[in-house]
């Protein structure tokens, strides 16, 4: 690793590597991965460092082998795994009280923002979203109708979260829209049914906001079930078709696309 000066020295990176291997059919940790985790790892810490002042890296219970991989960087433990946006939080400590998200601020401050069967309204206006993505096979009172009371919320009880969605539902709701107070944005993610966003863990304070997305480097058209092998064999099969089809499933569209708001 090289000792120059990193690019960005106030900037920070957060590498989340505390995902279990159950969307990849598989209980082996996919930051663990002998193939692919540990090297993959391995090479952001060190590209990383090049750019970042400071790196936070989110592990899961009993990864300590990753601990030690990450050292001498920050590490932080998801003691429960809730999701992308849940992993973040748990860094929030290295930064003050807030985390890093990679999501889109649906909200800025005075806007009123509503979501009535998952269209989300702001200010009185349906806002068009072509990048988000439902999935999911059912419908839930909390997730798609929003805000909603905290009796329909349909994610495991979590002590910290509900403290801070309990303030905003209880002071930032007016006639049955969520007002975004001053210093705070709300935030969704795009996979819109699979996201602990700002209808989860409340507002994002402006502090917390440390940078936005850039540039799309590249974009492959590749399923979940390929992205996401649950074997050795499976990772090593992947790999090949990267390989043999690269030029005709590479994203060119996308490739080094500038990332711009809607």
């Amino acid at each position: 690793m090289s000792d120059a000066a990193p690019s960005h020295p106030h900037a920070v990176a957060v590498i989340l590597a505390a995902g279990l291997g159950t969307r990849m059919k598989s209980a082996l940790p996919k930051a663990a991965h002998p193939l692919a985790g540990r090297p993959m790892l391995a090479h952001l810490l060190a590209t990383c460092a090049a750019v970042f002042g400071r790196i936070v890296v989110v592990v899961g219970p009993e990864m300590d082998g990753l601990a030690a991989l990450a050292a001498p960087h920050a590490v932080r433990v998801q003691q429960a795994r809730l999701g992308t946006a849940h992993a973040a939080l748990a860094a929030s400590d290295a930064f003050g009280d807030g985390g890093d998200r990679d999501e889109a601020a649906i909200g800025q401050p005075g806007d009123r923002i509503r979501i009535v069967n998952q269209q989300v309204y702001r200010n009185g206006v349906p806002i068009r979203e072509p990048y988000v993505h439902h999935k999911a096979p059912f419908f839930s009172a909390y997730r798609d109708n929003f805000p909603m009371d905290m009796a329909w919320l349909d994610v495991a009880p979590d002590a910290r979260r509900n403290r801070l969605l309990e303030k905003m539902l209880t002071q930032d709701v007016k006639d049955g829209e969520l007002v975004v107070p001053a210093g705070s944005y709300f935030a969704m993610g795009d996979n819109r049914d699979n996201s602990l966003d700002s209808r989860y863990w409340g507002l994002v304070p402006r502090d917390n906001i440390v940078g936005k997305p850039v540039m799309i480097f590249w974009s492959y058209d590749a399923t979940t079930e390929e992205l996401m092998p649950g074997s050795g064999a499976e990772m090593l099969r992947h790999i090949v078709s990267v390989g043999e089809h690269l030029l005709t499933r590479t994203r060119w569209s996308r490739t080094f696309k500038l990332v711009r708001p809607e």
